[in-house]
């Protein structure tokens, strides 16, 4: 192109370079009269639609792009057949011209690196990633501004050179042909990027280190002469470090070296990060960080096959290591000091305590963690960093239904529990992968072992599945004669021929059982009364909580047998009285994280409100209760109570007197009025042995007179709902083991047969009558989540759509005039006028989330339980060289 061309609107005035990329000028703006900068694409690009396209697309996403560390794009103008990118004209020296005299002093480096992370974390926020970060692409202002040049614009043509990265024969040929691209570039790829693998922002974090290490080195990270050279350098080689200016922080020092990571899974993630860390000049690090890189061994240079056979030695050492936790009982920890650090969440956000929700990898150097409050969601945090980041494509409302998490022996995999299958991600990000259906399930957990088989909790038993998935065999069988509700936290034991497990029986956690089943014969055998989340670690112990403490006993893994007594090795872990603890983990390294503070109950009260917005305290008991159900005449409540087991307790309102229902045979719940108030129907997991599901029906006078009376048992889970205001018909939700729910009657003036009422292949439950009898409102998954349906009782021949953006557990007004109901942890209310001309108005919250614990309607509104102070936890302990002081704390082995 010639100098006084014009390009649409603008005037060439010079050439400012050329490469494989294009011919770039500098041009005056006729209309805006101002400097720009024209970049001439390859007619390789121009003439190839399917590029132009993807071209067009990065263009649009850039110029939307506004940030004063990163040149800005203009406008895209067709030329002679050719396609031309206007952009801004940035004046002065571009990094690499800086670079070339000589490197740059701290207080000039390490603003202009601040500037550059900038610039990146704006574009990254935006979902753009430039794959082709250096220092010919920096340029820097007179004033001493950072701009960022092509930004996202070798894109497509990076990634099609680049796919034959690792046929050297080929990638040669492109070189010639595409001068420039491929080789100018070559040492700022990252091994990602070598290999021809996808790329995200982590290979420009990549690129970072190794353009402020050339900043601040004067030389390249990665040098070499040919491509193969430097591709060698990236794969298999070290930064020479030691060029690295003496005065440089400590957190710069280490968050280099984390940029430059090789495993994408160990580097820095955000670019923001780096930037929290250049802003700290301290020379101590923050960070619990020491090098993993092997390091160099001395060698006499005139012979160089001492140097290999000194790392073949090592290399032997370290693989003979790494396998011997899978072939045979590993070896405990070298002594040494034991330390504790502890980690604090942000403000408004806690752990999430409601089941195993905790992990971390077998080299101890990854925790992950669910936490809810302001951000809830999956986290996964570095032992070696401050910051915990989100982990991709999991949800993060206050619903999240993940849950039960473990990882793969190699940590580079996340396993939970989602609804009723069993699924897992990559740690690096992408897509959920379901493994395994477990169905509907009580307790869960999970052991992945080191040949790649998953044990799993499901609705049956124990059950083993490939971690690539494909068919689950059964393993252990829930005894429901001997009150087990679920077998759960399998622990798979050193040599793969054996696993740890939980029973649990419905009680306290101290009335669980920890079992031991042979994977060789099948036998299951009880090892320990009273405890949960059993886990074996290389000192010879099984590890297990009870009651707020965490206790080990030394274990014979040969044997199956424990061959000596527990000893209490932690005194204050966080524990659920429910459930048992399981907020601890421990690596194969000997690094224990737990959640601290002993056992603690959630504290509740009773509350009221007869219009919206205006709540008025009903007793100021507190206590661990929920789910409140009031009689038919108003002045007495049921309600579940915890203490050492759930069960239901009475409340008289009028005189504000508590008696207890039903004692300690099960867990009781899901209280039913009869109409005339004199029984009350409920579920129980007492009675094992009438019938294989979980909860059966019973019933019982209201004044206690009589003992529970069992009203139905099935091979499914059953649940009391609503009862017909002429006493004929109990409705109760039937839940199978494999999921999903359908709605039946039981006729308890006849024969006391269920008949099914509502059952299609959707989940339908918490079916409730109106208080005429005419009609049931219920809860149906069928539009993708639950909504809440009224349809004609007893032949719901048609139905009515009530809720509109979801919405469970629906209860009537006492005058049958309106309809209340949860969403999204608020209770919402909505008129409607069942009948020839149904009528449904606009719903309104009625009671403001959240910590709502359940409600129901009273005659001038509702009553309801808030968690008045829920058990919050922002704290782990985290103990380094645990496996020491627990062989000086516990029986030996």
């Amino acid at each position: 192109m010639k100098i006084g061309t014009t390009v649409g609107a603008y005037e060439v005035t010079a050439r400012i370079g050329v490469g494989g990329m294009g011919e770039v000028y500098q041009a005056l703006d006729s209309r805006l009269r101002r400097e720009v900068a024209i970049k001439v694409l390859p007619e390789s690009v121009s003439t190839d639609a399917d590029r132009m396209s993807r071209l067009m697309d990065e263009a649009r996403v850039l110029a939307a792009l506004n940030h004063p560390n990163v040149a800005a794009i203009y406008d895209l103008v067709e030329h002679e057949g050719s396609t031309c990118l206007v952009m801004e004209f940035v004046p002065g020296e571009t990094l690499g011209d800086r670079i070339a005299r000589s490197p740059l002093p701290l207080d000039e480096a390490l603003p202009l690196l601040r500037q550059l992370t900038d610039g990146l974390s704006a574009a990254h926020d935006k979902g753009i990633v430039h794959r082709d970060l250096k220092p010919d692409n920096i340029k820097l202002t007179p004033d001493g501004q950072v701009k960022i040049l092509d930004f996202g614009l070798a894109k497509p043509l990076v990634e099609e050179l680049m796919s034959d990265v690792g046929q050297e024969s080929r990638t040669r040929t492109r070189v010639r042909t595409a001068a420039g691209v491929v080789l100018g570039t070559a040492h700022y790829m990252s091994p990602e990027q070598a290999r021809g693998k996808p790329l995200d922002r982590r290979s420009d974090i990549w690129a970072f280190g190794c353009v402020a290490f050339e900043a601040l080195a004067g030389v390249k990270a990665f040098p070499g002469e040919s491509f193969s050279d430097v591709a060698v350098a990236i794969l298999r080689r070290e930064p020479d470090w030691s060029l690295l200016p003496t005065d440089l922080p400590r957190n710069a020092q280490v968050v280099l070296h984390r940029c430059l990571e090789k495993d994408v899974n160990k580097r820095i993630r955000d670019i923001g990060d780096v930037r929290f860390d250049l802003d700290d000049d301290s020379t101590s690090s923050r960070y619990l960080w020491t090098d993993s890189r092997p390091q160099s061994v001395a060698v006499d240079k005139r012979r160089p096959w001492i140097g290999a056979v000194l790392s073949g030695l090592v290399l032997g050492i370290v693989l003979a290591s790494a396998i011997r936790w899978s072939l045979a009982e590993p070896e405990a920890a070298e002594p040494g000091p034991t330390t504790r650090t502890t980690i604090q969440l942000l403000p408004g956000m806690a752990f999430r305590t409601d089941n195993t929700n905790l992990a971390i990898s077998a080299d101890g150097t990854t925790l992950v963690f669910a936490a809810t409050g302001d951000e809830p969601g999956l986290y996964q945090r570095p032992m070696d960093q401050l910051k915990a980041v989100r982990i991709p494509v999991i949800s993060t409302d206050e619903t999240l239904s993940e849950r039960g998490l473990f990882l793969s022996p190699d940590g580079k995999w996340l396993g939970y529990y989602d609804s009723r299958q069993l699924k897992k991600v990559a740690l690096a990000g992408g897509e959920p992968i379901a493994i395994a259906d477990s169905g509907y399930v009580l307790g869960i957990g999970a052991s992945w072992s080191d040949d790649g088989t998953i044990f799993f909790a499901s609705h049956e038993g124990l059950r083993r599945v490939s971690a690539d998935g494909g068919e689950a065999t059964l393993i252990t069988k829930i005894d429901r004669a001997n009150s087990e509700l679920s077998h759960e936290d399998p622990h798979v034991l050193p040599g793969g021929k054996a696993l740890l497990y939980s029973a649990w029986i419905g009680g306290h956690s101290d009335t669980n059982r920890i079992a031991v089943v042979s994977l060789e014969t099948g036998v299951q055998r009880v090892l320990i009364e009273g405890g949960s989340h059993a886990r074996y670690i290389p000192t010879g112990h099984v590890v297990y909580a009870r009651d707020g403490v965490l206790l080990a006993a030394p274990f014979d893994v040969d044997t199956l047998e424990l061959t000596g007594s527990p000893s209490v090795v932690v005194k204050d872990l966080f524990s659920d009285p429910g459930r048992g603890a399981k907020h601890f983990a421990i690596s194969r390294s000997g690094l224990l994280v737990y959640v601290p503070g002993g056992g603690e109950l959630e504290q509740n009260q009773l509350y009221r409100a007869r219009r919206p917005g205006h709540e008025e305290l009903i007793t100021d008991r507190m206590g661990p209760y929920d789910f409140p159900k009031l009689s038919v005449g108003g002045d007495r409540l049921l309600i579940w109570m915890f203490e050492k087991n759930r069960d239901l307790w009475m409340y008289d309102l009028g005189r504000n007197l508590w008696s207890r229902f039903t004692t300690f045979e099960g867990w009781d719940g899901f209280p039913v009025w009869s109409p005339d108030g004199a029984v009350v129907a409920f579920n129980s997991s007492r009675g094992g042995g009438q019938g294989d599901g979980w909860f059966s029906l019973y019933s019982r006078p209201a004044d206690g007179s009589q003992p529970a009376e069992l009203v139905y048992s099935s091979e499914d889970s059953v649940q009391p709902t609503s009862w017909s205001s002429d006493g004929r018909y109990l409705i109760f939700s039937k839940v199978t083991a494999t999921g999903g729910g359908d709605l039946w009657t039981l006729d308890m003036n006849g024969s006391r047969m269920p008949s099914p009422l509502i059952a299609t292949r959707f989940d339908e439950q918490q079916g409730a009558l109106s208080p005429d009898g005419k009609w049931i409102a219920y809860q149906s998954d069928e539009s993708g989540q639950f909504e809440i349906y009224v349809a004609p009782f007893p032949e719901p021949t048609k139905r009515w759509q009530i809720s509109r953006d979801g919405g469970s557990q629906p209860i009537w007004s006492r005058d049958g005039r309106q309809l209340h109901y949860f969403v999204r942890g608020d209770v919402a209310v909505v008129p409607l006028r069942p009948g020839p001309d149904f009528f449904v108005g606009e719903p309104k919250v009625f009671v403001k989330g959240p910590n709502i614990q359940g409600f129901d309607a009273s005659d001038d509104g509702v009553i309801f339980i808030r968690r008045s102070q829920p058990v919050t936890k922002t704290e782990l302990t985290v103990v380094h060289n645990w496996f020491a002081e627990l062989e000086r704390l516990a029986s030996p082995k």
